[in-house]
């Protein structure tokens, strides 16, 4: 197998996974997030689940994370015009990577995770609106790092 095609496997897989995500995403966001964070600090206190999103998103976002770093090495072997789409991607989604680990993870962590405990009333609304805020911006970013993912496999096709 050429070089390409091992490129374009990785993107077809990372794309997948990123798809995968989205479906765990719009759960937790539609569902999950306005029960614990609906009402702080008694929504956070009383929530009995833990980080239940851990589950799913402690194994899919590593491994995404993985691939966009393997993506992001593996453009040296693609098209100018599909390089730039996947390093959008895999950048947009390192960053993902990263503010999950060290800014949503912790929050959930503080909240959700230990019920609020050791915390304020005022702390535990503060972390929970930060959370449903910032959360939009990651989306954004999401939904943009697929965007090129899928522009880069269409142009992958066409070259």
């Amino acid at each position: 197998m050429d070089r390409a095609k091992v490129a374009n496997l990785i993107l077809w897989c990372w794309v997948l996974a990123v798809t995968f995500l989205m479906g765990g995403g719009v759960f937790e966001h539609s569902v999950l997030t306005p029960i614990w964070a609906g009402s702080p600090p008694e929504s956070v206190t009383s929530w009995p689940h833990g980080v239940v999103q851990a589950r799913f998103f402690g194994i899919v976002t590593p491994v995404i994370f993985l691939l966009s770093v393997t993506m992001l090495i593996s453009t040296w072997w693609m098209t100018p015009r599909v390089r730039k789409w996947v390093l959008i991607a895999g950048i947009c989604f390192v960053v993902i990577g990263v503010s999950s680990a060290v800014f949503f993870v912790p929050i959930l962590q503080k909240t959700i995770g230990t019920r609020g405990s050791g915390l304020s009333s005022d702390e535990i609304t503060t972390l929970a609106n930060q959370f449903t805020t910032y959360n939009w911006g990651r989306w954004i970013l999401i939904i943009g790092a697929w965007a090129a993912g899928l522009r880069a496999l269409v142009l992958s096709r066409t070259e």
